[in-house]
């Protein structure tokens, strides 16, 4: 499995490579901006953006590569298991939002240094950053077992439909949340969004085993 991860990894570095610079700007501003009045505002969608960004950035390079590239069909005639490319499909996809999460809370960390947050301001920004984990987790769970259920073709619908979808579900967690004890919403939040990926593992698995090619 160590190769189809590795495999999977090069598909994607160049395209995040190219959101990491993005994201260098961008946090730059953010934390140039954060000193300001709406500063917090600016930060927050840096953080949203990173997260979820680096998540879609992956489902997008990983499977638009096995379409053009034909490597989908190929790899399914390595010694390989069934369950290890998929289990690399799903690795992949947490190790990319753990960048994500890095970039995030490194621009966050800086411009706590620089200009200090109240404990209400963190609070809203942990909050951000479980809603982006959220939704990086369910694009995950939604889209990839879509995709082998629907096919090459309809790879652009199901990254939309999924994304639309994880937003709405991530969004509904925080208001169904909103008079619960802090921690425990951010327990509910990012639990149900982590059981759903755990979940969608043997759904796609199953899937992906019945698929002829």
């Amino acid at each position: 499995m160590k190769g189809i991860f590795k495999n999977d990894f090069y598909m994607v570095y160049a395209n995040a490579k190219a959101f990491s610079i993005f994201m260098l700007l961008f946090g730059i501003f953010a934390i140039v901006c954060a000193g300001t009045d709406s500063g917090l505002y600016y930060l927050m969608y840096y953080v949203l953006i990173g997260i979820v960004g680096f998540s879609v950035n992956t489902v997008v390079a990983v499977f638009n590569g096995e379409s053009t590239s034909k490597w989908g069909k190929y790899k399914i005639t390595l010694p390989v298991k069934r369950a290890d490319i998929v289990k690399s499909l799903f690795l992949s996809h947490i190790f990319w939002l753990g960048v994500g999460i890095v970039f995030a809370g490194a621009g966050t960390g800086l411009s706590g240094l620089l200009y200090g947050y109240s404990f209400a301001q963190y609070r809203e920004l942990s909050l951000i950053f479980a809603l982006g984990i959220s939704i990086s987790l369910l694009v995950g769970a939604i889209f990839i077992p879509l995709f082998y259920l629907g096919g090459e073709d309809k790879t652009i619908a199901f990254l939309i439909i999924s994304l639309l979808c994880a937003i709405g579900i991530a969004s509904l967690f925080v208001n169904v949340t909103t008079n619960v004890d802090y921690l425990l919403r951010l327990a509910v939040i990012l639990g149900s969004s982590a059981a759903a990926l755990l979940l969608s593992y043997p759904l796609t698995l199953c899937i992906f085993r019945r698929k002829e090619y």
